[in-house]
Order: structure tokens, then sequence, then C-alpha cells
């Protein structure tokens, strides 16, 4: 799999599809897990890189729909995050400055 929101819990492979029992099985799974190691991170100084994907929440109406899979346990016990997105840049291709210097395609 590519990212956190793609890890699937032992219960979803393992059972059947019940969408009604599957209701944040990998949220609680990603945060014992997130606890259970977080100190062992620290003490032996490893880094330690997610990468996620950004769902939309068709619930809600107003505000910033976006949603990370995964539940709250990964911000909460991130040191550092990194959003990355991607730049369409103007229509042929060229990104400039200000002072129409070329700084990105």
């Amino acid at each position: 799999w590519d990212s956190v929101a793609a890890t699937p819990a032992r219960a979803e492979v393992e059972g059947s599809y019940d969408p009604n029992s599957q209701i944040g099985v990998s949220a609680r799974v990603i945060a014992r897990g997130l606890r259970k190691i977080t100190e062992m991170i620290g003490q032996q100084k490893i880094a330690l890189v997610l990468t996620n994907q950004l769902k939309t929440n068709i619930g809600q109406m107003f505000g910033d729909t976006r949603v990370e899979p995964g539940g709250k346990g990964l911000p909460y016990q991130a040191s550092a995050r990194v959003w990355l997105t991607r730049h369409t840049g103007k229509a042929n291709g060229v990104i400039t400055n200000e002072q129409g210097q070329l700084i990105g395609y």
C-alpha cells in the first residue's frame, strides 16, 4: 500500500464487509500503535515518515471538506507535518515570480 489511508486493519482483511462494525477501526489501531512506538522512536532518534491522502467529507456543507483518514491520532502525535500539493501554474506551464523571472514549470 502507499499511504496510511490505504492500510487496512486486520478486521477489514479477515472479516466480512459490514460497514456498521468497521467504523473507526483503522483510527483506533493507528492511535494505539503510535502511542506504543512514540517513546521508542524518540529514544532511538528514529525518523518515521508516513504518507497519507486527503478524502472529501461529503456530509459537510460549509468550510473545508477535506478530511485525513486514520483519525486524529496522526496529527496529534506528529512532531512535524508537511503538505504537498500540485501546482498547475499558468496555461503555458511556466511559473514566474513578480519580476517575470522563471522559477518553475
